[in-house]
């Protein structure tokens, strides 16, 4: 296996951990907005592909030099997702239904 796989695995280990941590509703979110940047892991997902690999697709696809930034980017917003009031949760889910 070369490096740059290795690191990709380590990743996507990383980030499906977090993303599982997720309440149902947080989680459902943060897939969303992943589909909604990488139209890569929308048609993966909506496949029926799971996240990690979803996840392994897109990240084998990028430049190195935009993979450390995406991964990133991905675990930031898991955090935002984690961290986000659950008065404001309940406002967004709210305004979904609407």
């Amino acid at each position: 296996m070369n490096d740059s796989r290795l690191l990709i695995g380590q990743m996507i280990v990383e980030i499906d951990g977090e993303a599982t941590r997720l309440d149902d509703g947080r989680k459902r979110l943060f897939l969303e907005w992943l589909k909604a940047h990488s139209s890569q892991v929308k048609s993966a997902l909506d496949s029926g592909s799971g996240l990690p690999a979803a996840l392994e697709q897109w990240f084998l696809s990028i430049p190195t030099r935009g993979l450390l930034w995406e991964y990133r980017l991905v675990l930031d917003e898991i955090s935002w997702w984690r961290e986000l009031n659950s008065n404001r949760l309940r406002a967004i889910l709210e305004a979904e239904r609407n």
